[in-house]
């Protein structure tokens, strides 16, 4: 019979430090208080993310409209600054039909004010450098030099919250006007979607 050395019995490997870390069998553990588990339900009551999400789609849909509305010159630019809205992908195609009826009606609400039609010049969100100390780069939605000579410089907003802040910004737009030498100057915000117009 052939010779036979034994070395010493059998043994599995050592496994390392990383393979013993399991999510189940944590490497130590440490002893906490007693504290109070909250209901699912409940806890989605208090921190209300259906209210984060509609406040999330509302933005979207608010610069949405913004963005095709600082597009059209006259009515008659609907059509079009939709179509770019889609092909972009900025737009769905299923909102189409209701954004293209949102702004038409809303520009339709307006058209005693010769913002969309009749006046001799218009800038859209046009930067214009400012003349006062700090030189800032400020940028209206809209200015219109309407017809019976004024100076129209409007703000839109989609939201439903009025703020004093917005009527503020209008008037900083209203004061660098005048500093370039316009008179009739006039400004507004226009809460789009609410159809209400708020005189600075």
């Amino acid at each position: 019979a052939e010779d036979t050395l034994v070395m010493g019995a059998p043994t599995e490997p050592i496994p390392s430090e990383c393979e013993m870390a399991k999510a189940v069998t944590p490497l130590r553990t440490v002893p906490m208080p007693e504290y109070q588990v909250t209901l699912r339900d409940e806890l989605m009551g208090k921190t209300r993310i259906e209210t984060y999400a509609d406040s999330e789609l509302g933005r979207r849909h608010g610069n949405l409209l913004h963005d095709i509305l600082s597009g059209i010159r006259t009515e008659a630019d609907i059509d079009r600054a939709v179509g770019k809205a889609l092909r972009c992908g900025a737009l769905r195609h299923e909102e189409a039909p209701e954004v293209r009826e949102i702004i038409r009606e809303a520009i339709r609400n307006t058209a005693d004010r010769g913002w969309f039609g009749g006046f001799h010049r218009i800038l859209c969100e046009r930067p214009i450098e400012n003349v006062d100390s700090t030189g800032a780069t400020l940028r209206p939605d809209r200015v219109v030099w309407t017809s019976d000579g004024h100076v129209d410089v409007i703000d839109y907003k989609f939201g439903r919250q009025k703020r004093k802040s917005y009527q503020k910004q209008v008037e900083r737009y209203m004061d660098m006007f005048r500093k370039l030498g316009f008179d009739n100057v006039r400004g507004y915000v226009w809460y789009v979607e609410l159809g209400e117009i708020e005189e600075c």
